[in-house]
């Protein structure tokens, strides 16, 4: 059984990956309506309503020299003041034990990929910029999810329908 590293996946946010990621998250929940009526035995009859999801990475601050195809902090922090939406992939990545390539980390496209890559359009719900008297300055940033989480081969079936 191969085993996936965390080095191996990148969040994606269209189309580029976050500059100098230590680590990225996706977490989903199902929320229920509660169904319950007189009729029904005693207890809860939850029903499934819809998925809450939000995706969040932690970045040391900074660029790659010679690589312009991540997102960097200034590129964040605009999507955030002007209220964008935005499409978001964790995804495994081409190559990952090499330095980073000029033109940034690509997606891994082959159809034998162990790992499926979940997401689909949300906004940035915050950002943290944290600069401590020792070691690196760091970017938390936090995005909340809008609309369906989606595989990402079936994202490009519906995405004239959500955007």
């Amino acid at each position: 059984m191969t085993k996936i590293k965390g080095k191996y996946l990148q969040q994606f946010v269209d189309g580029k990956p976050q500059a100098l990621a230590t680590s990225c998250s996706l977490n989903a929940t199902m929320l229920f309506d509660d169904a319950r009526t007189k009729d029904d035995p005693e207890g809860p009859a939850p029903e499934p309503d819809y998925i809450d999801w939000s995706v969040s990475c932690e970045n040391i601050l900074g660029y790659n020299e010679d690589v312009t195809a991540e997102m960097l902090y200034d590129e964040l922090m605009e999507i955030f003041t002007t209220k964008k939406k935005v499409e978001i992939y964790i995804e495994q990545v081409i190559n990952p034990s090499a330095a980073v390539p000029n033109a940034g980390w690509k997606p891994e496209t082959g159809t034998t990929k162990a790992f499926a890559p979940y997401g689909g359009y949300a906004y940035v719900e915050s950002v943290t910029l944290n600069a401590p008297a020792d070691g690196k300055a760091t970017v938390s940033v936090n995005y909340k999810g809008y609309g369906a989480l989606m595989k990402k081969s079936d994202a490009a079936q519906s995405s004239n329908t959500e955007q």
